[in-house]
């Protein structure tokens, strides 16, 4: 889609445009091949992220903006490779594209004592709330989030296997106001990270 986009703006002759998409498409590639390596520091993440919603607003002008507000000192903690980038994805896709007003996507992350909480929020049609839903507080995300997002499971999922089952993504979600998933890690390295056996997990 995106080389479709660019192939558009080519034929069109808005060369700035071109560029621009052509530009972010070739750092959004060379950021996910990260040498290889699944455990990356955050930095190194939000560069992911901030090349592919370069390309996705070259693709969607004056449908939506974007903030990535993440404190210098979190920078450097670790994160399992394209964790954030899935999330923002649905938030475009399945939020804000599907809405006419002017969308918006925050990233923004804080410390919570030992744990990190990353937050991705738009103001998108949010997830439909299901008839069969437990009523319970917190039940109700976790049942949306299994049911409405392959890419949430899989960066919750991947977080559990590297980090331990105390970690992974959260989601509130009001129909026609927006979404929010928070992804939690913990803030000491992972090879630090031990298993319930109290063994290093590397």
């Amino acid at each position: 889609n995106s080389l479709d986009n660019l192939s558009a703006l080519a034929q069109i002759g808005d060369m700035e445009g071109a560029y621009g998409m052509a530009h972010a498409l070739g750092e959004f590639y060379r950021s996910v091949l990260s040498d290889g390596r699944s455990i990356i520091c955050l930095r190194e993440e939000l560069d992911i992220v901030d090349s592919y919603l370069r390309v996705q607003s070259q693709r969607y002008r004056d449908r939506f903006d974007y903030q990535i507000g993440i404190p210098s000192e979190l920078e450097q903690i670790q994160i399992v490779k394209l964790t954030i980038q899935p999330l923002v994805e649905n938030a475009i896709y399945h939020g804000i594209r599907n809405v006419r007003r002017m969308g918006h996507i925050h990233i923004t992350g804080r410390l919570e004592r030992e744990e990190v909480v990353l937050s991705v929020e738009d103001n998108g049609k949010g997830f439909p709330q299901e008839p069969d839903c437990p009523e319970q507080p917190g039940e109700k995300g976790d049942l949306i989030f299994h049911r409405k997002g392959f890419g949430m499971l899989n960066a919750d999922q991947r977080i559990k296997l590297y980090f331990g089952p105390n970690y992974g993504v959260h989601v509130r979600s009001e129909r026609n106001v927006g979404a929010c998933v928070e992804i939690h890690l913990p803030r000491k390295p992972y090879e630090e990270a031990q298993d319930d056996f109290g063994f290093n997990r590397r």
